[in-house]
């Protein structure tokens, strides 16, 4: 199984809801024991190649999931390889 990779578009001084998605991911990828890196991008620049304003932002391998909320497991299982 390849890996996958969640990325999460958070403001630099990381707020609570980013946290949470970070938390709430970790949880995830321990319990289904899932072959996945959190990357958290908290750079201008590297943000606006995404196209949105709306943080935190969550990525699965390359694919924009969810925008200002975390999303049900199920609908992040579609996602992952």
């Amino acid at each position: 199984m390849a890996q996958n990779t969640f990325t999460i578009l958070c403001p630099p001084k990381k707020c609570s809801k980013c946290q949470r998605l970070q938390d709430k991911l970790e949880d995830l990828i321990e319990r289904e024991d899932l072959d996945a890196e959190i990357k958290v991008v908290n750079e201008l620049q590297k943000m606006l190649t995404y196209r949105t304003w709306i943080l935190p932002t969550l990525i699965i391998n390359d694919k924009v999931v969810a925008r200002g909320y975390f999303p049900k497991e199920q609908k992040i299982r579609e996602f992952i390889i």
